[in-house]
């Protein structure tokens, strides 16, 4: 959107703070995207100054008090909220390429280990070990569980689920076999 036509939604709602609020808030959200071209937020007082500089030119110089503080304050106001809106998106988009960047360091590291050892054979407890020497039964997978680990496996590396890996090799999906003679 343009500005003047920005400029005309204002002016054309100026009964309804709340509207006119959202709308400068979603255009302050659309400017983070010029940072990559060298926009900083000091533009924002510069683009203020030179609104209420236009203003006082546009009146010719008669300098009414009454409208310049009208005009200042109705600048004031959208240049607030296009900050807020601006601040907003910038720290949502930072958030999220943080998270990005976690989520593929955090892959990156379990595939490594992956690479660097093969996983180990299932753990037993003493409690599972005990009873195994003393001839009772042992946890085994099922076709469910095993279904079930694999499905898991398929969503985790579907999501980029950087914990896909340790789970995949945990004994999470083991069926609970009731020990006999207990």
């Amino acid at each position: 959107m343009t500005f003047t036509r920005s400029l005309d939604f204002v002016m054309n709602h100026l009964e309804d703070y709340d509207r006119v609020s959202k709308f400068c808030i979603e255009l302050g959200k659309t400017h983070v995207k010029f940072m990559r071209r060298g926009f900083k937020t000091s533009f924002w007082d510069i683009f203020a100054e030179a609104l209420t500089e236009c203003a006082i030119d546009w009146e010719g110089g008669l300098r009414c008090r009454d409208v310049l503080n009208g005009w200042r304050t109705l600048v004031s106001f959208i240049i607030e909220e296009m900050r807020k809106g601006f601040e907003k998106e910038r720290k949502r988009q930072a958030a999220e390429e943080t998270v990005q960047v976690a989520r593929e360091r955090t892959a990156q590291y379990f595939q490594e280990q992956d690479a660097l050892q093969m996983p180990s054979p299932p753990r037993q407890s003493l409690h599972q070990s005990h009873h195994s020497r003393h001839g009772h039964h042992q946890r085994r997978f099922s076709p469910v569980s095993e279904r079930t680990n694999s499905d898991f496996q398929r969503f985790a590396a579907t999501a980029k689920c950087p914990y896909a890996y340790r789970a995949s090799h945990e004994q999470l999906y083991f069926d609970q076999q009731p020990y006999s003679n207990y």
